[in-house]
């Protein structure tokens, strides 16, 4: 298929509908959804679809794409499963890294990127963003060429002419960063560019960014890609919860609390929805009244766990017995055993205390007189992480510490749901792995909704009220 093709091969008539690419950039895996938000459904919801992308993607969920990539002897760029020879992950954490530094070193971001891409990069060294730049443009590739083959979406939309708009998720809470939004700007903007072109290299991608980068004013200035009706970067602490809170069968009035255990961040957002009744609220209204991204995701565990290892094994005696078995050896040893729980029990406590820290401040300053704290408060606990036993027993040390200190009646941890079939196409999708896709179900809505900022949200003073004793209750338990 042509690289740069952007409509069906049927000759489409004058109609124009809307096609949106929710685009979820993870750190291990990286997840798409594409929506056509005025067609077959509710308007402005529409019907999305769960990119699939096959032999890439993981074997246990196509929907999965590890985001990692492979360059073959000439440098060309392709999309293959974690197991192949030279495949290069860790693509997303090593450029946020880059872009950090970047921030932290010099008010001038745009100038240092700038000199940074233009430096020669040898064949040999790994390139932080020529990789990340040669993966986006292979992923939105691919999702578009599923959307432009797939039998049933070329039945259903080939009379139409397809406007394509894309939303880019970016791990930084909402107006947090802007340099490093602005810089994951450039990179979703030069992965589109690179993406319609018919060879993907590292070089090429690493010269089309270096090409938007000087295009583009300095942060927070913006400019859109061609063949792109629209283009935005979103906080994915923030899209997570508008995709909540944009689907009907799902959505309930009042305040929330949202926890994302990614690989690489947690994710923590408190945010109150309001549905319009025609009356005093004429249309939805979405306030983010807190969000923080921490870097605590599962990697950053699992470093903690190795650490550990290394700083417990400089003490033992290694010469004093070589067993032939050595894991079950390391399992009797005091202290591995000792240091790698030590690390898990404090990664669980600091993990805690990033939830807890969120809710107290919506508590004491930003919506402290809500009657949900007098009766319940729904937590809804998604991203990878969440099957992992220590985020597991980091959210409920936080309900327990919450609940102790009088905080609420009821901490009740929830799933996020799945939106119904009519408006989701995922199939063989089990229903229990939704939340590693509601992230790009959040980006893939073409109006994100009436959105206030935390900042666009004053303080308010807390009125004294007398608190029933305080329950937690764990979703596993309801």
């Amino acid at each position: 298929m042509d690289a740069s093709r952007l409509q069906f091969e049927e000759k489409a008539g004058g109609q124009v509908t809307d096609v949106v690419i929710g685009f979820d950039f993870g750190t291990a895996s990286t997840k798409v959804v594409v929506r056509f938000p005025f067609l077959d459904g509710e308007p402005g919801v529409g019907r999305a679809y769960a990119v699939p992308f096959a032999a890439a993607g993981h074997p246990g969920n196509p929907f999965l794409l590890p985001t990692g990539i492979r360059f073959d002897d000439e440098g060309q760029a392709e999309l293959a499963p974690a197991s192949t020879p030279g495949w290069l992950s860790n693509l997303k954490g090593r450029v946020v890294q880059e872009l950090r530094d970047l921030s932290a070193e010099t008010a001038d971001v745009k100038a240092s990127l700038l000199g940074r891409l233009e430096q020669p990069c040898g064949r040999d060294t790994r390139d932080p963003f020529g990789e990340a730049v040669a993966f986006v443009a292979l992923a939105l590739r691919g999702a578009r060429e599923w959307v432009l083959s797939d039998p049933n979406l070329r039945a259903a939309y080939s009379r139409y002419q397809l406007r394509w708009s894309l939303h880019f998720g970016a791990p930084t809470g909402y107006a947090r960063e802007p340099a490093l939004d602005w810089a994951l700007e450039a990179i979703g903007h030069a992965g589109w560019l690179a993406s319609l072109r018919s060879l993907v290299k590292r070089g090429g991608a690493r010269g089309q960014l270096r090409d938007v980068v000087k295009a583009l004013g300095p942060p927070p200035a913006r400019e859109l890609p061609r063949d792109l009706n629209d283009f935005l970067v979103v906080p994915e602490v923030v899209a997570e919860a508008i995709g909540y809170a944009r689907t009907p069968e799902l959505r309930r009035p009042g305040l929330h609390f949202l926890v994302d255990a990614g690989a690489g961040t947690l994710d923590v957002s408190g945010f109150m929805l309001v549905l319009g009744d025609g009356a005093e609220v004429d249309v939805e209204q979405f306030h983010i009244l807190e969000a923080r991204v921490d870097l605590r995701g599962t990697s950053v565990l699992q470093d903690a766990r190795f650490m550990a290892i290394q700083n417990a094994a400089a003490g033992l005696d290694r010469l004093a017995t070589v067993p032939g078995d050595f894991l079950t050896w390391a399992a009797t040893q005091p202290p591995l055993v000792v240091s790698v729980t030590d690390a898990e029990t404090a990664f669980i406590s600091k993990s805690a205390g990033v939830i807890v820290d969120v809710v107290m401040k919506v508590k004491k300053s930003r919506d402290p007189n809500n009657p949900a704290w007098r009766d319940e408060v729904s937590v809804f606990f998604c991203g990878g992480g969440s099957r992992v036993d220590q985020f597991k027993r980091a959210v409920q040390r936080a309900g327990e510490r919450l609940a102790t200190a009088g905080t609420w009646n009821r901490f009740v941890v929830r799933d996020l749901g799945r939106p119904n079939q009519a408006h989701l196409v995922a199939p063989a999708m089990a229903d229990g792995d939704f939340h590693r896709l509601a992230v790009a179900w959040g980006l893939s809505f073409l109006d994100l909704g009436d959105v206030r900022r935390p900042d666009e949200i004053e303080d308010i003073t807390p009125h004294v009220t007398n608190r029933p004793p305080a329950h937690f209750v764990d979703k596993d338990n309801m």
